[in-house]
């Protein structure tokens, strides 16, 4: 037992667990906003670093970084469940994309995890002294406080630890360069060491313990934040501290609203926050965005339906869905599946998939169901009747694939009772905002060319923000307001005002609303890097899988051309609309709705299944031959002195060595060496002082030093004041003894 407290180091070891403590709470506190993984990640990490500072402290740095890496690594395969994939070889294309696909699963994690472990490291080689130490707590505990007081993450014994920790590290730097400075004291003073433990120990528990009770008693001083609030007339309430999770949400809540398809269309405006929580997956050769309804009537302030009763037609799993209106162009169509899965367990309020919904095909896998669907021939929503719980079902779409050449032939739409609804505007509405579209489509001559400059106008001149800055805008009507005075906005604000616009010039619009894409989950991921790197061919009739979150609520513009039906446009800055094109063409895709065009005929063809052949064997085989080349030149080069002297001059001719020092300059460089090596070790030099005066003083602190030290100065001074030239052979054993006189340095101070 005394052999392994005497390789552990008590000082090493409590600086080593004060340290692991101090930085796991940083580690509690972010986890917050961390995914699991990454927390357990994280948190193995520090943990692994953390024992091997304990266990390996004696070696040299270099080495001990390099144990610490490889057992990060090991780290990332055990909590990540890592299973190797194959490195493939057959051109440099299949190269790097395996190459990808074999790093694929430490991404992102990884990152943070070799953050953890070279913060750790830097931390444990800064905090050296009091003043340092003193410093990190200081700052650290006016972070946490920050985060405690402006957000609802509660963090206070995560400070009063930090505190605990810090100061326990600044007693241990304490009492390291005590014994530094007066070794002899020192020698007494260790003779009582839980004299000294205790001491310690009931300030560091009694601070521990005024901390752990703080929180629960009345402050003599206000925070900043607080007699904030009481100048504004606002009561803060720290009773939400008592859960973090819920006074998190109930103070989001308080400030705008979450992101999702259930938002008030009636009353459009404000801001919202990101919402990430899935709300279901689908499964698609084509990537499209899923729409759930439309809206017809704008009140000036948001989206309505009218009250009279609802025009709509009821269906049976299989039967045909028909549109609400019928195409009367020779239009060709592109009919594809959709399968959709709830990720959140809630029923869909309704049936999304790719517009227009032709066919419900299955519904909880079966096709057999007995569950009824109404369809609104107004706003093309439809939803299921009885209340039964739908965790899955199967749609079929059919799109029209309809060129630009065509939009553009077509001729302005008579507004028949139908279609009348969906040129109404509020007489509310400004006169700038029809001045201002008569201004952008003054040069449109069709009206696709007058929906399309529009669309463009607010793509360009516009700014997407989630929380737009309402707070100087003046007038009330929503359209108005924001393209004069917000300028800034969110997909209801583009899709609302391009809606508006177009009504202003007779032509009939209505504004939807569903889902974007989504984003691709892994798997999808790495097929579709695929189709990207090698084209369509490698992978024909591809189905992807898109995770669609709240965040990914989504809302667009629907404007009717004659023949041609209701076509979608997307007015909203950073999103793509899907483009489908013809069964017969490859469909162009595009990731987290940005538009990605790719031409087939640029990539190169995919080789043949069989033709692909792991590189693993081969790569272990070039390793090994490389690793036994290398052995022999050593063994050749240790036995041939000869051929060692050649080397060096060749390599010294190319300028990749330096020559050899001179006997005496190498005894020079050498000393001054041990006078830095010396210094780390609290033996400093000062500005006035000669080395005969500095060793005398160390000789006296370090007794069996003295002889020593004073031999290997009386060597230096000869070699650099004297005319005595020193050989080879003892310049040599000068550097032999100054390596040991470093060791025995090294176990004293």
């Amino acid at each position: 037992m005394r052999r392994v407290l005497r390789w552990l180091n008590l000082s090493h070891l409590i600086k080593q667990t004060a340290l692991f403590v101090f930085l796991l709470q940083f580690v509690r506190w972010f986890s917050n906003y961390w995914l699991s993984e990454t927390t357990e990640l994280v948190y193995t990490v520090v943990a692994a670093v953390y024992v091997s500072e304990l266990l390996f402290a004696r070696l040299k740095l270099w080495l001990r970084s390099s144990l610490q890496l490889a057992a990060v690594i090991a780290v990332h395969f055990y909590v990540l469940d890592w299973v190797p994939q194959p490195i493939l070889w057959e051109n440099w294309e299949w190269f790097i994309l395996s190459l990808e696909w074999f790093i694929q699963p430490f991404l992102p994690y990884c990152w943070f995890g070799l953050a953890a472990w070279l913060i750790y490291s830097v931390v444990n080689l800064l905090l050296n002294t009091r003043e340092k130490v003193f410093f990190t707590t200081v700052l650290s505990v006016i972070a946490l406080a920050i985060a405690d007081s402006y957000t609802s993450v509660y963090l206070w014994d995560e400070t009063m630890l930090v505190v605990v920790s810090g100061l326990i590290l600044m007693i241990n730097c304490h009492f390291a360069a005590f014994r530094t400075k007066y070794p002899h004291t020192w020698k007494y003073i260790a003779e009582y060491p839980w004299g000294i433990a205790l001491t310690a120990g009931t300030l560091a528990s009694f601070i521990a313990l005024m901390g752990y009770i703080a929180p629960n008693v009345r402050p003599l001083l206000v925070d900043p934040y607080t007699a904030w609030n009481q100048m504004q007339g606002r009561s803060v309430n720290f009773s939400m501290k008592e859960d973090t999770q819920t006074a998190l949400t109930s103070f989001r809540l308080n400030l705008m609203s979450s992101s999702g398809y259930g938002r008030d269309d009636s009353q459009l405006g404000g801001g919202f926050n990101y919402n990430y929580t899935p709300v279901f997956r689908v499964t698609t050769p084509v990537r499209s965005y899923w729409r759930g309804e439309s809206k017809s009537i704008y009140t000036g302030t948001g989206w309505i339906e009218p009250e009279e009763s609802r025009n709509v037609d009821v269906y049976h799993v299989g039967e045909t869905i028909a549109p609400e209106l019928a195409l009367t162009a020779s239009v060709p169509v592109r009919e594809f599946s959709q399968h959709i899965t709830m990720i959140s367990g809630d029923p869909p309020p309704k049936i999304f998939g790719a517009y227009p919904i032709t066919r419900i095909d299955a519904v909880n896998g079966s096709q057999e169901s007995s569950e009824i669907f109404v369809k609104n021939m107004d706003t093309g929503a439809i939803e299921a009747v009885t209340d039964a719980s739908i965790r899955s079902y199967r749609v079929t779409s059919a799109v029209p694939v309809i060129s630009e050449a065509a939009l553009n032939d077509a001729p302005t739409p008579p507004l028949d009772a139908y279609l009348q609804r969906y040129v109404q505007l509020p007489d509310t509405l400004p006169e700038r905002v029809y001045e201002l579209t008569r201004e952008i489509t003054a040069e449109a001559d069709t009206p696709y060319e007058k929906v399309k400059a529009i669309e463009s106008y607010l793509r360009t001149n516009y700014t997407y923000t989630n929380t737009p800055d309402e707070s100087e805008a003046s007038s009330e009507d929503f359209v108005d307001r924001f393209l004069f005075e917000v300028m800034e906005g969110y997909c209801d604000y583009f899709s609302t005002a391009m809606t508006v616009m177009v009504r202003t010039l007779d032509l009939p619009a209505r504004w939807a609303k569903g889902y974007s894409t989504g984003v691709l989950d892994e798997e999808s991921s790495m097929m579709y890097e695929q189709r990207i790197r090698f084209g369509d061919a490698a992978n024909a009739g591809l189905e992807l899988s898109y995770i669609v979150r709240n965040a990914d609520a989504h809302s667009w513009v629907e404007v009717y051309f004659e023949g041609y039906g209701w076509v979608m446009f997307e007015p909203t800055p950073g999103f793509a609309a899907p483009a489908v094109q013809a069964p017969s063409e490859p469909a162009v895709e595009a990731v987290e709705s940005i538009a990605v065009e790719e031409k087939a005929e640029e990539k190169p063809a995919a080789p043949a299944a069989e033709e692909k052949r792991p590189l693993f064997w081969p790569l272990l085989a070039g390793i090994l031959i490389l690793s036994i080349a290398i052995a022999a030149v050593w063994i050749l080069l240790k036995r041939r002195p000869e051929l060692q002297e050649r080397l060096h001059r060749w390599l010294m001719q190319l300028g990749l060595m330096r020559e050899p020092l001179a006997p005496n300059d190498l005894i020079v460089a050498e000393f001054n060496r041990l006078l830095r090596d010396l210094k780390r070790r609290g033996l400093d030099r000062e500005e006035h002082q000669t080395v005969r005066e500095a060793i005398t003083i160390w000789g006296s602190r370090y007794p069996s030093l003295d002889g020593p030290l004073k031999d290997a100065a009386y060597s230096f001074e000869l070699a650099k004041y004297s005319r005595r030239q020193f050989s080879e052979q003892e310049a040599e054993h000068y550097q032999q003894r100054l390596k040991e006189l470093r060791q025995q340095v090294k176990r004293i101070a």
